[in-house]
This record gives C-alpha cells, structure tokens and sequence, in this order.
C-alpha cells in the first residue's frame, strides 16, 4: 500500500495494549519491529516549550539533550562552562514538536558541570550536565 497524502502520523495512528504487530515489510523482505516508549516524553506536555534533562547523566561518551518546541521556529542550544564560558553552540531550524541533539564527549573541554541553555524565540530554559572521564 501507499500513501496518498502526507499526514501527521499522531492524527492517524493510535496505539494501545491490543497492538500485536511484529514485523513488517521493506523491499519487499520482511522486518522486525519494535516499539519502545520514550519514557522521557512521559508528562511532557507537547504544545509547550521543554527543555529535558540530558540523559545520561552523568555521561563520559555521548549525551542526548531533549526539547519540545510550540511552533516552529529557529532555536539555539549554548553549552556553558561554570565560569559562564560558551563551549559549544547549535543552530537550526525545527519544527514544532519533540527534537533530540547528541552531544559527543570531544565537544566539551574538560570533565566536571556545565550548562546548557536552550533559546527559542522569547523562550529560555536551562539546565546543568555532568561530563565524567
């Protein structure tokens, strides 16, 4: 089957514990799918701007950083030193709803705290990570 329109998945799909699909179809070969809920997202309110606590943390190789954005719009996410220092930065552009950055070891400095703060429009939150070696 194909789509004949683009829609939102949320508007069409709905999910609960009768669902019992375990495989499906890619080129014609068969797939293993696996549904696993983001536990993060669990009270987040989706039409309001969030930022989440990296996880993991602390981390020594990768961290991702979550965020929901209300609309869509440029957004901004500035590491921190604790001596107010940027360290790192990332631009783009989002759509409205749920994003997740990685954030590499190698970016940051040094071990210890930071803090990241993330800018949308007149929206700001901000948050401390820990790095370990």
């Amino acid at each position: 089957a194909r789509a004949t329109k683009d829609v939102k998945l949320s508007e069409v799909l709905a999910l609960n514990n009768s669902v019992t699909v375990s495989e499906g179809y890619q080129n014609d070969a068969i797939i293993n799918l696996e549904l696993k809920a983001n536990e993060a997202l669990n009270g987040i309110d989706m039409h309001r701007f969030a930022l989440l606590q990296n996880n993991p943390n602390p981390f020594n190789g990768e961290t991702s950083i979550g965020f929901v954005l209300p609309n869509a719009g440029t957004a901004t996410l500035r590491i921190i030193d604790v001596n107010g220092k940027e360290v790192y930065r990332e631009s783009g552009s989002y759509t409205k709803g749920y994003h997740r950055l990685t954030i590499k070891r190698k970016d940051l400095q040094a071990s210890g705290v930071y803090y990241y703060q993330l800018e949308c429009g007149s929206d700001v939150a901000i948050k401390k990570l820990v790095v370990i070696d």
